[in-house]
């Protein structure tokens, strides 16, 4: 192969490696995936939600809160810590 002064270079390139970030680690190793209606984060008890500029966010306590959207959850999947939110009292 030619580079673009006509010199031969015969190196080879390695493709660059894709950056996993620790929610998508997270996501993967307990495995996050579509749950059922009684089996979803939004009845689970780690489920932390809160609202900024008239929009609401929700977060899993056990994933680590930030201020990124790659933290953001959805409230119809599962991963494998769910806890079904008890109610005490009644």
């Amino acid at each position: 192969m030619k580079d673009l002064f006509g010199n031969n270079t015969n190196q080879e390139f390695e493709t660059p490696k894709k950056l996993i970030g620790s929610f998508q680690i997270y996501r993967a190793s307990y495995h996050y995936r579509l749950g059922t209606e009684k089996e979803c984060c939004k009845n689970c008890k780690h489920i932390c939600s809160g609202e900024y500029h008239g929009r609401w966010y929700h977060k899993c306590d056990l994933q680590g809160l930030s201020h990124s959207e790659s933290s953001d959850i959805r409230l119809r999947n599962v991963c494998d810590n769910f806890s079904l939110v008890t109610k005490e009292g009644i």
